[in-house]
């Protein structure tokens, strides 16, 4: 499984902003790119385990029955300074 990571920069305050594309709502800021990138990879496991222990299907959300999860990757996506 690969979550891709998009990471883009607010002009205003100089800080990074980190989302993780496949999970809605997935999003942490860092003063670095790096930093934004870990913090975001954190809180997409915590939302992984919150939702395995909930027997929700990790990714979806939905109630579902317990199925095989294998390895996953976070790969950047894309990089944009944006304006907010």
């Amino acid at each position: 499984m690969v979550l891709s990571v998009e990471l883009e920069r607010e002009h205003e305050t100089g800080r990074w902003i980190a989302e993780v594309t496949s999970l809605p709502g997935v999003l942490a800021y860092g003063t670095s790119q790096v930093d934004a990138f870990r913090r975001a990879q954190a809180l997409a496991f915590e939302v992984l385990a919150d939702r395995l222990k909930h027997g929700e299907d990790p990714l979806t959300g939905h109630r579902s029955q317990p199925r095989p999860f294998g390895g996953i990757r976070f790969t950047p996506a894309r990089q944009a300074a944006v304006a907010r």
